[in-house]
């Protein structure tokens, strides 16, 4: 947000990957998926939690489906995206 004497500017930039769309579509086809999906509807104590946008994570790090395609971009995508970076480490 930047105020100034000539107005106002707001802006928002929301960064969503088409790998997580995918990640989420992957999930239909994983039968151990189900099984995490009832225990936790079950309130049965677990580490898996459901977040609002339908993605399955313990703690801070994302349920990925048995799906070594979908492993190998998603780990490129970690490593070699200029949108994620990790503590500690600058990005040029």
């Amino acid at each position: 947000m930047e105020v100034g004497s000539k107005g106002s500017l707001l802006a928002q930039l929301k960064v969503w990957s088409i790998l997580c769309d995918r990640v989420l579509e992957a999930r239909m086809m994983d039968v151990k998926v189900g099984k995490v999906i009832d225990m936790v509807k079950a309130r049965v104590e677990t580490s898996f939690q459901i977040l609002k946008d339908g993605m399955i994570v313990m703690k801070k790090r994302i349920y990925l489906h048995d799906n070594k395609i979908l492993k190998t971009k998603v780990l490129k995508e970690a490593y070699e995206s200029r949108f994620v970076i990790y503590p500690g480490s600058i990005k040029i």
